[in-house]
């Protein structure tokens, strides 16, 4: 029997990885045990039977997957490298202890599937095994919590990048997606010009800033709209000039009288 052992140095949350549909939960900062893995799937020619016509029995077969070969499916292959995010296969330092690991859904068919749970001692049809149990070292971690911090601040620079280039007119995203956030919110990295920060930083309510800007900014524009109607509509003003030759003035000066209109 071969066992690999993951360590998860990525989610604090813990994470569920998937190998041929199967979930695997990796709890943050443990070393999980991956055992020799059996899969359940249907026995096409043992199911038709040679029958032609009428209803099938469905006989299931077991097939038995290599330890290390579903942790290599689970880290280090697919649309997601994982093991460049820290989650990485380790070799770990034994503890001395044993431990029952999940190994698997067996068929009908097979004697192990009416073994006693291990959990409860009730027949059931997940497998279990028992192996040794083994912790990742302080290197290991250590490997595999840096690769995690390198790849949350790669995505972190690339979200600011892609703030710039929209700031400046181009195409890109003015808000981080969720997995950004948490990765902001994990490594302590603000982003300014995100108005829900100010409330960490000065206890200021969001929400409270927002009332502030929309009434400054409502006063500014109400303001304008009422000197540029006093622009538009200020009466004009009359000037009517006449001569006047009477004592005192010279013959050729000109005496201005305003008159407004009405």
């Amino acid at each position: 029997m071969s066992t690999a052992y993951i360590y998860n140095g990525f989610d604090r949350n813990g994470v569920v990885l998937k190998y041929a549909g199967v979930p695997f939960y990796l709890p943050y900062g443990e070393t999980v045990a991956i055992p020799d893995w059996t899969l359940r799937e249907v026995d096409e020619p043992a199911s038709a039977g040679g029958a032609t016509t009428g209803p099938t029995t469905l006989i299931y077969k077991d097939i038995l997957v290599n330890g290390m070969r579903v942790a290599q499916e689970l880290t280090e292959k697919g649309d997601f490298i994982w093991k460049d995010r820290g989650i990485r296969i380790v070799e770990g330092s034994a503890t001395g202890k044993r431990i029952f690991a999940h190994a698997g859904t067996a068929s009908y068919a097979s004697p192990q599937a009416v073994q006693p749970c291990p959990i409860d001692g009730s027949p059931c049809w997940m497998l279990h095994v028992d192996v040794a149990e083994r912790k990742a070292t302080k290197a290991e971690a250590a490997i595999a919590e840096a690769a995690a911090h390198a790849f949350k601040t790669q995505m972190i620079n690339v979200y600011f990048q892609s703030k710039r280039e929209r700031m400046s007119g181009g195409h890109g995203r003015l808000l981080p997606d969720i997995a950004t956030r948490a990765f902001m919110e994990e490594l302590g990295v603000e982003d300014i010009d995100d108005i829900s920060t100010h409330k960490k930083s000065t206890g200021i309510d969001p929400d409270l800033i927002v009332a502030a800007l929309a009434a400054a900014t409502k006063t500014a524009l109400e303001a304008g709209a009422v000197a540029m109607a006093d622009r538009i509509y200020q009466r004009p003003r009359l000037v009517k000039r006449k001569r006047n030759h009477g004592p005192g003035n010279d013959a050729g000066a000109v005496a201005v009288e305003d008159e407004k209109e009405g």
